[in-house]
Formats: structure tokens, C-alpha cells, sequence
């Protein structure tokens, strides 16, 4: 039996920006930014996508430089498509790159703490296949973006949308404010 993900109508950035305050409060040192532009209006399952947002984040902070933000971007400017960002500084081995997304594939220790079993960005990339979306990540100029683009309506998948097409968002410049406020860009 399939669940309808479009029970209700959501606004991304209520959910993320819960999340973001939770983290916020988690990693009061750290300064976590959020921009959006368009309609972040969408049909999805908004606790699951909460738990994609939550975890993107809280590896942002925990993995990336504490030195600057961490920014976090919902652009939907596209009618069918919501593309959110998370970026912060600091990379990833190119060797370990290829393989976040598997399961039990985690990262050797970083700065002296435990990174866990290497679920987490194995079930935020299956929470983004059941809503028909896709996930990427990159890693250069000592930067780390993980980029999820989601159709604004979704019903779950039978099973994993490999190689899903989306759509991609117009490329948008955004700056995040220094005290991490919203901004939007008119």
C-alpha cells in the first residue's frame, strides 16, 4: 500500500528552519545561515525531511570548519522543483568521496571524535529517492556541498529513483547574513 506523501501542504522553510534552531541550540559556537528565494510551497513527508535537513546540517557542523558558516540555501524558484544546499568549509578525501552514501562506510575519526556507523547520509539519500529526488555531493576549494533537489510534489517510490531527473535550479548567487538571519533576495 502506498502512502501519499501529499497528505498536506508544506512550507520548507518552516521545517528547516525548526531544524536550524535545533541545531543552533545544539552548537551555540557555531553560526548557521539560512537563505530562500521562490515558492517553497511542496508536498512531502516533512518529518523525514526534517531528519535530511538535520542530518546535512549536523554533519556540516560537526565535519566543517568552525571558523565560518555553515549556510544552508532552499531555492525554489523552479515551479516543480525544491533544490536545497548545504555548504560549509572544509572537504572531504576525494578517496571517501565516492562512498558517503554507503551504508556502514564511515569516515575515520575526525579531531578526536566518533563518527558513528556511516548511516546517516545512507538514509538521507534514501529518504531523498522515496520522495523521487536526488542527492549530490561535492567536495573542492575547500568547500563541501551537498545538494538535494526534490519535486515539489511526491508520492513515495517503489523504490529507490536511481538516476531520477529532476530538473536543476537556475544558478543564484545568495549571501547569508553575518549574525546567520534569513535573507531573502527580491
Amino acid at each position: 500500500h502506498r502512502r501519499d506523501f501529499c497528505d498536506q501542504v508544506f512550507r520548507a522553510g518552516v521545517f528547516v528552519e525548526r531544524v536550524i534552531q535545533e541545531q543552533r541550540a545544539a552548537a551555540p559556537d557555531r553560526e548557521i545561515g539560512m537563505v530562500s528565494e521562490g515558492n517553497l510551497m511542496g508536498c512531502w513527508d516533512a518529518e523525514r525531511l526534517a531528519q535530511v535537513v538535520a542530518n546535512l546540517v549536523g554533519n556540516a557542523v560537526h565535519h566543517g570548519d568552525p571558523r565560518t558558516p555553515v549556510t544552508v540555501q532552499l531555492d525554489g524558484l523552479s515551479p516543480d522543483t525544491l533544490v536545497l544546499t548545504v555548504e560549509n568549509a572544509g572537504t572531504i578525501d576525494p578517496d571517501i568521496l565516492p562512498f558517503v552514501f554507503d551504508p556502514f562506510r564511515g569516515a575515520p575519526g575526525h579531531r578526536g571524535r566518533s563518527d558513528g556507523l556511516g548511516l546517516g547520509l545512507y538514509i538521507v539519500q534514501q529518504i531523498v529517492r522515496a520522495h523521487h529526488g536526488v542527492i549530490d555531493a561535492r567536495s573542492d576549494a575547500g568547500r563541501t556541498r551537498f545538494t538535494v533537489t526534490i519535486p515539489k510534489s511526491s508520492t513515495p517510490a517503489a523504490g529507490p529513483a536511481e538516476g531520477a531527473d529532476v530538473g536543476a535550479p537556475p544558478d543564484a548567487e545568495i549571501s547569508v547574513a553575518p549574525d546567520g538571519d534569513t535573507m531573502r533576495r527580491a
